[in-house]
């Protein structure tokens, strides 16, 4: 008899254990989640979002991200008006450089490579493509930031020249600069002078 009651109390208490009500999808084990539990979980990550970025770490070109204020006294000092048109607008800018001598692809990949770690130490991001032997294109996300690059290159022994939206800088180290109209092949050009 002792038996049968053990045995009825511990069906009762199974039956209470499974007549009792789910645990939440909060109290559960990961392991135990069901598909709706993960929903679950999803939708009240989307309520909290709590790790919104702050408006200067959005993306360039996001419309919630502030932009600087125009340097008045910065483009009044500037000598190209075509270049100061543009100071103001956060787009993608193309700087074109050309490095002196015949260097090969791997010369020219490492040299862009320091003046790219350079840039990154100026804070100025920008991104390289070695598009010819002597040739490497630089993208910046606005015009300040490319004409603050074009400082740094035409500083730079091995830089011949910079280009920027068609105008032509040469680098300081550069001796002979050809006159006339920009050619297409520098190098060429100066061997053929000679």
């Amino acid at each position: 008899m002792f038996n049968n009651v053990i045995l009825v109390l511990i069906c009762a208490s199974l039956i209470q254990v499974t007549i009792s009500e789910p645990k939440s999808w909060k109290e559960k084990d990961v392991l135990e989640y069901t598909d709706v539990d993960f929903d679950n979980l999803d939708n009240e990550w989307e309520e909290n979002d709590d790790e919104k970025l702050p408006p200067d770490e959005l993306p360039y070109g996001h419309p919630d991200r502030p932009r600087k204020p125009l340097d008045i006294d910065k483009i009044r000092q500037m000598k190209d008006p075509k270049l100061a048109v543009h100071m103001g607008q956060e787009k993608t800018v193309i700087v074109l450089v050309s490095l002196t001598g015949n260097p090969t692809m791997e010369e020219t990949s490492e040299i862009s490579s320091l003046w790219d770690i350079g840039l990154s130490n100026n804070h100025i991001q920008a991104s390289r493509f070695p598009i010819e032997d002597d040739r490497i294109m630089f993208t910046f996300h606005s015009m300040e930031m490319a004409l603050e690059a074009k400082d740094f290159f035409i500083e730079q022994e091995r830089c011949f020249d910079v280009e920027i939206e068609q105008k032509v800088f040469y680098g300081k180290h550069v001796t002979d600069k050809p006159e006339g109209k920009y050619p297409k092949n520098k190098q060429q050009a100066m061997k053929n002078e000679l």
